[in-house]
């Protein structure tokens, strides 16, 4: 069995998308997924499965989750040990006091292109970077202008879907294995 997270897209921000941790453990455990654990209310999910396609995993996640709450949840999916990985590979880990880290999981690796602009927007305050399927976003304090980042600003730049948590929430899920 390979133990994975899903980050969930978009619930039960602003009032919207309103979906119940409870809730949730119960459709996952009725998909055959074992060991099943929910992480604070913004959607993300530790499970187990036999399931080694990461995309094939998403797109099962996703058909079921719109099906039971009637609107799209877009997933994210990473095994455990990748995401050890992806929050070891952190650029940003040695940043300075007070400064905030967030990683962006994206549904696909990004466009070059696409990936240097997002890169070239980084300034004193803020700086963006890329590793496979994650982008790192660095904010430092102080920052007198209006942040760049937002997961729709992201989402926008990379025509891809994208969910965001800062570093501690993933290491908090590293330690719930």
């Amino acid at each position: 069995m390979i133990k994975y997270a899903a980050f969930l897209r978009g619930i039960n921000v602003g009032g919207h998308h309103i979906v119940k941790m409870e809730d949730l453990r119960g459709i996952f455990a009725s998909m055959n997924f074992e060991n099943v654990k929910t992480y604070i209310q913004s959607g993300n999910v530790i499970f187990e499965t036999a399931e080694t396609n990461a995309d094939a995993l998403a797109e099962k996640i996703e058909r079921e989750l719109e099906k039971s709450f009637g609107f799209e949840i877009k997933t994210m999916p990473r095994t455990l040990a990748g995401l050890a990985e992806i929050a070891a590979r952190n650029p940003f880990k040695d940043a300075e006091a007070g400064a905030q880290v967030y990683i962006s999981f994206l549904s696909a690796a990004p466009d070059a292109e696409l990936k240097d602009a997002v890169v070239s927007l980084s300034n004193d305050f803020e700086a963006f970077r890329f590793r496979d399927r994650e982008m790192y976003y660095l904010r430092r304090p102080d920052n007198p202008a209006k942040d760049l980042f937002s997961n729709n600003f992201i989402e926008k730049r990379l025509k891809l879907a994208a969910t965001t948590r800062n570093v501690t929430t993933v290491n908090k899920i590293l330690l719930l294995k």
